[in-house]
């Protein structure tokens, strides 16, 4: 069989894995290996004389047998068309190079915010216009478009670097700050534990007595207003006496029954008003400045869980927790009950 037999090269076209047998005894074809930067293609042709000795071309540039076989293990794993190695040879770019990805790569190196701005803004037009076309319908296509995704991700990882280099000096000042006056401010914090110690039980005991002293009011208030509606029952009683009979002295009785219902009627008045003086004393301690008062706290305890769960089953906080929880158990090989587990790919 000619060394110039080109099954193997055709049939590695194809996507056939064909294994190396003799490291130094490179197939004849057209195949391309990175370049130096690992950024690019180079293209590398392989063939034999008339006299069987090889030959090899990298870049349209001969090169001699050792760095010939040095490059098969890795040029055979990457076959292309002679067509392809042709146009490539004559300057056309590769097919499945995205343009802005090289022109990016070739852009000498700048982490600045505005060479990454531009960077980032070209390449994300880019990616714009790849998503347009939808699911890749070659693997040109899809090679591009992963390049374009690498490269925006490099760069987010380089802006998002900077980000924190810039950062840095103002979150050591802020510690540095922080550690000036947090001394003071701890020291400062025994405010909280003096309220409690001395101000809440005063001020609570302040409360207690109100409570007591607006009840008492308030009692004395509806038995006065039941006083007063007496006595003004009374004096209407009278005066129809009065009116009926056209007695002087029923007149006279009369009349001092209004009196009396009438200064009833003021008494219960202010007796209600002293109880409403009362619910509206505030309950304080300072004298000048924000005083201290009792603030009240309402404490829940769960009692009946299966009745809470009923309530706010159909809350989405709750499927959202859930679906956290089913996930990390799931995850970490807990079979949930209630679940279906399906197998997601992502592109990394």
């Amino acid at each position: 069989m000619s060394k110039n037999d080109k099954s193997n090269w055709l049939r590695r076209l194809t996507g056939e894995v064909i294994p190396i047998v003799l490291p130094g005894d490179p197939d004849y074809g057209f195949y391309r290996v990175r370049s130096r930067d690992r950024l690019s293609w180079r293209p590398v042709a392989y063939w034999y004389a008339d006299d069987d000795s090889l030959r090899c071309r990298l870049d349209g540039r001969d090169l001699d047998e050792q760095r010939a076989n040095e490059l098969w293990s890795y040029a055979s794993q990457h076959p292309i068309t002679h067509e392809l190695y042709n146009a490539v040879i004559a300057g056309e770019p590769w097919p499945d190079l995205n343009p802005e990805v090289t022109r990016s790569n070739q852009a000498p190196p700048d982490n600045s915010f505005t060479a990454l701005q531009e960077r980032i803004d070209d390449l994300g037009r880019e990616a714009e216009r790849l998503m347009k076309f939808g699911a890749a319908k070659d693997q040109d296509a899809a090679d591009q478009a992963a390049d374009v995704a690498n490269k925006l991700a490099e760069l987010r990882g380089k802006a998002d670097n900077e980000r924190k280099r810039e950062k840095q000096p103002h979150l050591d000042a802020e510690r540095i700050v922080d550690d000036k006056w947090r001394p003071l401010i701890t020291a400062a914090d025994v405010y909280s534990r003096l309220k409690d110690t001395v101000c809440k039980p005063f001020l609570a005991a302040q409360k207690a007595a109100k409570e007591r002293a607006e009840a008492e009011a308030r009692r004395q208030a509806a038995e006065a207003a039941e006083a007063a509606r007496k006595k003004e029952d009374d004096a209407r009683r009278a005066a129809s006496e009065a009116a009926r009979t056209g007695d002087a002295r029923a007149a006279a009785e009369a009349a001092r029954t209004a009196s009396e219902a009438e200064a009833a009627t003021r008494q219960a008045a202010a007796t209600v008003q002293r109880a409403e003086t009362i619910a509206a004393t505030s309950i304080t301690a300072g004298t000048r400045g924000r005083g201290v008062h009792l603030r009240g706290k309402t404490v829940v305890m769960i009692e009946d869980r299966e009745a809470v769960l009923a309530f706010f089953k159909d809350r989405q906080e709750i499927t959202d927790l859930l679906q956290s929880m089913a996930e990390k158990a799931v995850r970490a090989g807990i079979p949930v009950p209630g679940t279906k587990s399906d197998k997601d790919s992502k592109a990394a």
